[in-house]
C-alpha cells in the first residue's frame, strides 16, 4: 500500500479547513439574517401596535369630549426615557448631544408625557382632567406607559390588566405598553387594541388608592376653565412654563431644609391675605367638590417647591399622576395653604399630607387652625427638609430617599390607607415682649408671637442655624442636597466652637419653670426646650428609654409638658449626634419664662433669628393638633386605622356627631401612647 506524499496530505488538510471555515461563515450569516428578520418583523409589529394604541387613545380623548391642556415644562432630554406623544420618536439623547442639540423636550407636569418642542403645536389637549361629567362612568385614560415606572407597586405593577402577562420591555424593543393615569394599571398595546369596544375593561375603578382620590365626576366647574384651575394648583407658573432664570439673577438651586425660607413664605402670604381682606376667593377658581362616595377619604397634598434639593416639582408631578390634580397644591410666597383648604371646605372626611420640612408643617398647621374645624383634618408628613424631626417621630422617615425609589409613593399612599393612626401633638405659643423704650425692665409690649411644634433652642445650636441661614440667603446655590446641607452645618458649627460666642449664656439668660427659677450650670452654651423626642435630625436628647438618677418623668408629645435640656458646647452637640454623650436634663414644666439681658440667637423648629436684649419670652401650651403616625408592621398595626374608619362611618350615618368622634379619637390616641 502506497502512502500519500506529505505535500498531498497538507493540501487536503487546507482544503478541508477552508471548507469548514466557509461553512461556519455561511452558518453565522444565516443566523444573523434570521435574527435580523425576526427583529425587523418584531419592530414592524411594535410600531403597528404603537400606532394603533396611539390612534385609540386619541379616539378615547375625543369620546370624552373634554379638552384639558397640558402643563408643559422644559426638561433635559437625557433624563427622559420616553417617546414624544406626537411623532412617537424617542426623547432620549446622550448628555453630550443634548447640550448642543436644538431638539428640546417638554414634559407635562400633571400626567408626565413628553413632547419634542417642534411637535408641541400638534400635541392634543388630552391631559388628565380634574373634572368630568357626573352622568358618565369614568373610563380609563391611557397614556404611553413604558417610561412611567417610578410609582407602580413592585409586586403587581408589571402585569397587563387584560392578559396578566408581564409588561416589562425586552431587548427586542420597548414601546408596547399603555398606562391609565387614574388607576395606574398597565396594558399591552396589542391587548388594548384588541379589547372589546364596550363592556369589560373600559370603566376605571381608580385602582388601589380609590379611597384617597376625588373622582373627577364629583367636581363641578362654575365659570372657570380647567386650565385656570391647574394654573392655581401649580402655583404661579403658566401652562407652558420654561422657568428661565431672570437676567441678572444668580442661577442655582434653592433649598429650604429646616430654616428660613418658610418664614419668608409665611410673611409674604400674610401680606397677600391682608391685602385681600383675608379672602382667598380671588385666588380660588370656581370649582366645587360635590358629594363623594361614602367610603371616600380624599387626601389633600401640599408641596413646598423650595424644600429639599429641588424635589418639590418632581414630587408634585408624581402626586398629580397618582391622585386627582385638584388634590395637589404647590406652596409659594404667592399662594399658601388657605386656597387648597378653601376648596375642601365642604369635604367632611379628609386628611392632609405636607411635603416639606418642619417649618412647612407648622405653616399648614397654622392655616388649619385658623379655619376652626369642628374636627380638623389629621396631618401626615412627607419629609423633604434637612432634619425632618417631626416626620421621624411619626415614623414617616427621615428623608426623601425612601420615597424616591420606584414604588415609594405607592407604599406611602397605601400606608396612609392601612397603617395611619391618629395621635396628638402639643403646640406651644411663644410670646415675645420687649421692655418699654428707655427702660431695662417692665411688662413691655408684645413684639412677636410664634408657635412651636418640635423644639426651641437658644445659644450655640441656634447660632449655627442662624449662620447657615445667612449663608443660604447669600448663596442659595450651595444648598442642593440633604448631605451637602449637613456639611455646611458642620462647617458653621466648627466656626461657632472656635468663636465661643455663647460662653456667657448662664449670665445672659434667666429661666423660670412654672414660676421657679432654674439654675443654669456654668459651662452650658445652649438651652433646648423639647416637645418631641427628636432634635437635629433624629437625636433623642431626653432619652426616656434610658435609666436616669433624676426623678423626671418620661417624655411625651401629648402631655402638655415641655422638657428643658442643656448643651455644654458645639463639641458636646457633635458627640450627641453620634451617640457618645448625653444632654443635661434640667427640668420639665407647663410654663417656661426666659429673660435675656443681651442679644442671643434663637430658633423655633429650625427657623432662626437674633433676639435683641433685654427681652422676655414666655412659652405656654397653645393647643393640640391631630397627626397621623405610621403604625408598626406587626400584627395589630392596622387596628387603629380600622377603628378610625368605623368611627367615620358612624358619623356619616348619624349615629354619633363630629364632637363625639373627636373625643373618641382623642381617647384612642392617648391610649395608643401608653
Amino acid at each position: 500500500m502506497e502512502l500519500a506524499p506529505p505535500a498531498a496530505l497538507s493540501a487536503g488538510t487546507v482544503s478541508a479547513g477552508s471548507s469548514s471555515t466557509l461553512l461556519l461563515t455561511a452558518l453565522v450569516f444565516l443566523v444573523f439574517a434570521i435574527l435580523l428578520a425576526v427583529l425587523l418583523r418584531h419592530q414592524r409589529q411594535s410600531n403597528s401596535s404603537l400606532l394603533a394604541a396611539h390612534h385609540l387613545r386619541r379616539q378615547s380623548a375625543q369620546f370624552r369630549g373634554v379638552g384639558t391642556a397640558h402643563c408643559w415644562q422644559e426638561e433635559p432630554s437625557y433624563r427622559l426615557i420616553s417617546r414624544c406623544c406626537v411623532c412617537l420618536e424617542t426623547c432620549l439623547q446622550a448628555p453630550v448631544v443634548a447640550v448642543t442639540s436644538i431638539r428640546g423636550v417638554e414634559r407635562c407636569q400633571v400626567c408626565g408625557i413628553s413632547v419634542h418642542q417642534e411637535c408641541l403645536r400638534r400635541a392634543s389637549r388630552d391631559c388628565k382632567p380634574v373634572s368630568l361629567p357626573a352622568d358618565q362612568p369614568l373610563q380609563h385614560h391611557w397614556i404611553d406607559g413604558d417610561s412611567i415606572v417610578e410609582d407602580l407597586p413592585a409586586d403587581e405593577g408589571d402585569g397587563c390588566m387584560f392578559c396578566e402577562e408581564p409588561c416589562s420591555a425586552n431587548f427586542l424593543g420597548a414601546g408596547t405598553v399603555s398606562l391609565c393615569v387614574w388607576c395606574q394599571r398597565k396594558v399591552h398595546n396589542d391587548c388594548l387594541t384588541e379589547s372589546p369596544k364596550e363592556g369589560e375593561g373600559k370603566v376605571c375603578d381608580l385602582g388601589d388608592h380609590r379611597r384617597l382620590i376625588i373622582p373627577p365626576g364629583c367636581v363641578s366647574s362654575t365659570g372657570h376653565t380647567v386650565t385656570a384651575l391647574l394654573e392655581a394648583v401649580l402655583g404661579s407658573g403658566t401652562i407652558r412654563n420654561r422657568r428661565k432664570t431672570p437676567k441678572g439673577q444668580k442661577k442655582g438651586l434653592t433649598h429650604n431644609g429646616a430654616f428660613g425660607s418658610v418664614a419668608d413664605f409665611r410673611r409674604k402670604e400674610a401680606e397677600r391675605v391682608a391685602v385681600n381682606g383675608g379672602d382667598t376667593k380671588a385666588a380660588n377658581p370656581k370649582h366645587t367638590i360635590g358629594e363623594l362616595p361614602q367610603d371616600c377619604r380624599p387626601l389633600l397634598v401640599f408641596v413646598n417647591k423650595r424644600s429639599g434639593a429641588q424635589h418639590g416639582a418632581h414630587l408634585r408631578r408624581r402626586f398629580s399622576r397618582l391622585l386627582n390634580p385638584l388634590q395637589v397644591w404647590e406652596l409659594s410666597a404667592e399662594q399658601g395653604p388657605e386656597v387648597g383648604l378653601k376648596l375642601f371646605e365642604n369635604v367632611k372626611h379628609f386628611s392632609v399630607l405636607v411635603c416639606g420640612g418642619d417649618g412647612t408643617v407648622g405653616w399648614v398647621m397654622d392655616a388649619i387652625e385658623s379655619k376652626q374645624y369642628e374636627f380638623p383634618p389629621p396631618i401626615a408628613v412627607c419629609p423633604l427638609g434637612t432634619g425632618n424631626d417631626l416626620a421621624r417621630v411619626l415614623n414617616w422617615g427621615g428623608g426623601y430617599g425612601a420615597i424616591k425609589v420606584p414604588g415609594g409613593l405607592h407604599t406611602l399612599l397605601q400606608d396612609l390607607l392601612d397603617r395611619a393612626a391618629f395621635c396628638l401633638l402639643d403646640r406651644w405659643q411663644l410670646t415675645i415682649r420687649e421692655p418699654p423704650e428707655g427702660k431695662e425692665s417692665g411688662p413691655g409690649r408684645v413684639v412677636a408671637t410664634k408657635y412651636m411644634n418640635n423644639y426651641m433652642g437658644v445659644g450655640c445650636d441656634a447660632k449655627i442655624a442662624l449662620d447657615v441661614h445667612s449663608l443660604r440667603e447669600e448663596s442659595p446655590e450651595l444648598f442642593y442636597s440633604q448631605l451637602v446641607n449637613k456639611f455646611w452645618y458642620t462647617k458653621e458649627g466648627a466656626k461657632t466652637f472656635l468663636e465661643q460666642s455663647c460662653a456667657d449664656l448662664p449670665w445672659d439668660l434667666h429661666v423660670e419653670l412654672d414660676g421657679q427659677p432654674l439654675d443654669i450650670p456654668d459651662g452650658v452654651e445652649g438651652l433646648v426646650l423639647l416637645n418631641i423626642p427628636s432634635f437635629m435630625g433624629g437625636v433623642d436628647l431626653w432619652q426616656s428609654q434610658e435609666e436616669h438618677e433624676d426623678p423626671l418623668a418620661p417624655q411625651a408629645m401629648h402631655d402638655k409638658v415641655i422638657e428643658v435640656v442643656g448643651i455644654y458646647s458645639v463639641l458636646h452637640l457633635g458627640r450627641l449626634q453620634i451617640g457618645l454623650s448625653r444632654a443635661l436634663r434640667l427640668g420639665q414644666a407647663r410654663r417656661v419664662r426666659l429673660r435675656t439681658s443681651a442679644a442671643l440667637p434663637f430658633q423655633v423648629d429650625g427657623e432662626p433669628w437674633l433676639q435683641a436684649g433685654p427681652a422676655c419670652i414666655e412659652v405656654t401650651h397653645h393647643s393640640q393638633a391631630f397627626m397621623l403616625r405610621r403604625s408598626a408592621e406587626e400584627a395589630g398595626g392596622c387596628t387603629p386605622a380600622i377603628v378610625q374608619d368605623v368611627l367615620e362611618a358612624a358619623e356619616s350615618r348619624g349615629i354619633i356627631h363630629g364632637g363625639q368622634r373627636k373625643q373618641l379619637l382623642q381617647d384612642l390616641a392617648l391610649r395608643l401612647h401608653h
